[in-house]
């Protein structure tokens, strides 16, 4: 009897873990491609940030206090 019941509990726990990997495996690639698209806009923002502050060194200078 306890035999069957830690099988039963067993099956149940190795279908419960299938379906979370696969949920878990989505969720961690959507994560990374988050990831790399936020790299990407404060690549870009740093990009520009700079190229502003070459054309531009007063007005950046006033407006945010310091050139970086």
């Amino acid at each position: 009897m306890a035999n069957e019941k830690l099988a039963s509990l067993n099956n149940i726990s190795e279908r419960n873990y299938a379906a979370f990997s696969n949920e878990f495996r989505q969720q961690t690639q959507t994560l990374l491609v988050m990831k790399k698209q936020l790299d990407s806009c404060f690549r870009r923002i740093r990009h520009l940030k700079s190229k502003l502050a070459t054309q531009y060194p007063q007005a950046y200078e006033g407006e945010w206090g310091h050139s970086e």
